[in-house]
């Protein structure tokens, strides 16, 4: 009885000490594996956003130029509101220098009428020209035609005696030379009427030639008559406009003439000077088309200017925005244009704000939230196919039950992108939705890799 505990305690001791290695080596085994995030895919919705930083400017400035070359006097300063009809300079012109130029402006208003005239007249001749339309046509197939009749009436003059000297050879009241002799003269006339019929179907080709070839000359000829009109009339309108400010420009001389030489130039906008230039300051002489100053008109509106990368691809004209311009917050603008760049971008906002100052910082952020998708997974969680550029995979967990505990492996899934966002992912797959799918691991993984599943905030710090 001894002896049997003496051996069986060693024996205990070695099987337990077996399974204590196994256990341990298990355990070692487990923690060796990549470790893995897991998250199943769930509804959500989409959100874009970019913050930009731009300034406020105006949508539009007319700039004031010097309608005349003179001494200049100003009646306004930089700043001022001005109203419809308010004086704004006056230019002391040179009586001698306006001569001159009216001395001028009549002669090329005399040649512009001369201009006008000889266009009118050429217009005129080439309504009245006309384009001769192609004729009926002069093909005459009577003397052929008769040939052709009277050929394959000899034909059938000939088949009737052929057929009855046939008879007569049957019965043998006459030699084969006389059956031969006629059937050679059938065959001559057949090869008459072949070459009769040939000659007709040439000229009729030719003759359809010939009346292609005149009706293309006659359409091209339409066209050109047309273009020639249109040019001409086209140039009638050049002239037109260009007489009419002659004798714009005639008119105006002649009134600065009954002035002594003063223009006078009053505003046809209410707004406000933003700018008056170094030109037009203190009496100088200025040349005529000189820019004098700029002039906001009350009318103009002002704009938000953000300058975006050309990714950007969810902004839109139309489209709502919050903007924040100094001690201003939450003013309501309206996406009005976009304008792209090689480089970037140009948003422009339109907004209605009282007090904002031109150049003043603008802030906003431009937003664009999608619909609810009913799986979306972090992006994490996708992987591009190096062998299918454009197409996308994920990596799903199955789960099998073995002797010390459940074993966890990642195969390959392929699903859809049907829209990525900032942080997730809306998929269209064809696993159930209580699928586990990978969205982090401390290791590259291939299919049919052994992992063990860890929280999330391994990976990922909230």
């Amino acid at each position: 009885m001894a002896l049997k505990v003496g051996i069986a305690k060693p024996i205990i001791i070695f099987i337990g000490s077996l399974l204590l290695f196994v256990l341990l080596s298990r355990v070692i085994y487990h923690y060796n594996l990549p470790a893995v995030a897991v998250e199943t895919a769930s509804p959500d919705t989409i959100r874009h956003s970019h913050r930009a930083v731009g300034s406020v400017q105006v949508s539009d400035y007319d700039d004031i130029i010097a309608h005349e070359t003179g001494i200049i006097t100003l009646y306004i300063s930089e700043g001022d509101s001005v109203q419809l009809g308010q004086l704004l300079y006056s230019i002391e012109v040179d009586i001698e220098n306006l001569e001159n130029r009216l001395i001028i402006l009549e002669h090329n208003r005399n040649s512009q009428t001369v201009q006008i005239a000889r266009i009118n007249s050429d217009i005129t001749h080439r309504q009245n020209l006309g384009v001769r339309a192609p004729g009926h046509s002069s093909l005459n197939l009577f003397d052929i035609d008769t040939e052709i009749e009277n050929i394959r009436g000899r034909i059938r003059v000939a088949e009737t005696e052929l057929n009855r000297l046939r008879t007569l050879f049957d019965i043998g009241a006459i030699p084969r030379a006389n059956l031969d002799s006629m059937e050679r003269e059938l065959d001559t006339l057949n090869d008459l009427l072949n070459a009769a019929i040939g000659r007709r179907q040439n000229a009729v080709d030719r003759d359809e030639d010939e009346r292609a070839r005149e009706l293309e000359t006659y359409e091209r000829a339409l066209m050109d008559n047309a273009r020639i009109l249109a040019d001409l009339e086209y140039q009638l309108r050049v002239s037109q406009l260009t007489l009419e400010a002659t004798n714009d420009e005639i008119n105006r001389i002649n009134e600065q003439l009954l002035t002594d030489g003063v223009y006078w130039h009053y505003s046809t906008t209410a707004g406000e000077i933003m700018r008056v230039f170094e030109a037009a300051r203190g009496g100088r002489h200025v040349m005529q088309n000189t820019a004098l100053m700029s002039l906001m008109p009350n009318s103009a509106e002002l704009y938000a200017v953000f300058s975006l990368p050309n990714d950007i691809d969810f902004v839109e004209i139309g489209d709502r925005a919050t903007l924040q311009i100094r001690n201003r917050r939450n003013i309501t603008g309206t996406v009005e244009t976009i304008r792209f760049h090689p480089s970037h971008m140009e948003v422009n906002v339109s907004f209605e704000s009282a007090e904002v100052q031109i150049g003043e910082r603008a802030e906003t952020v431009f937003e664009q939230t999608s619909g609810t998708y009913q799986r979306t997974l972090p992006n994490s969680a996708l992987r591009e196919m190096w062998w299918h550029e454009g197409n996308y995979f994920v990596l799903i967990i199955e789960q099998h039950r073995g002797l010390f505990g459940n074993i966890y492996s990642v195969q390959i899934q392929g699903v859809t992108v049907l829209e990525e966002g900032p942080s997730r992912t809306a998929i269209q797959n064809s696993f159930p939705n209580d699928v586990e799918v990978v969205i982090g691991s401390s290791q590259t993984l291939g299919p049919g890799a052994r992992v063990r599943i860890v929280p999330s905030s391994n990976f990922f710090s909230n």
